[in-house]
């Protein structure tokens, strides 16, 4: 999830040069409905910062409401926002490429 088509385009290919099947949406709202409706999720990836009621923190929240068993990565280039999300959170900073994605992603759940 990301609030700029373009940036979750670039991010959408990296996942699928790992091997991904990736689903874009551009809200919190338009997540937690995409789960409510049953999709086949392994994991959610999203950034931070969002536009809304709901950010990147309070998606996380509501997905470990929600269902617990599914992992939550969120993702920022800003500083501030990673420092100020709690610390259970899984967080991975930008810029980042491939290989890092690929580390990251097989470490969800350890």
């Amino acid at each position: 999830m990301d609030d700029s088509a373009e940036v979750a385009e670039v991010t959408s290919s990296l996942f699928e040069q790992l091997g991904y099947a990736t689903i874009y949406r551009d809200s919190a709202e338009e997540a937690l409905s995409l789960l409510a409706d049953g999709a086949k999720i392994d994991f959610v990836f999203s950034d931070i910062v969002m536009p809304g009621a709901i950010d990147g923190v309070g998606l996380a929240r509501e997905i470990r409401s929600r269902y617990p068993n599914l992992p939550v990565v969120l993702t920022t280039g800003y500083s501030d926002a990673a420092q100020a999300a709690p610390s259970e959170l899984r967080i991975l900073r930008k810029p980042f490429d491939t290989d890092t994605l690929q580390d990251f992603v097989q470490n969800i759940g350890k």
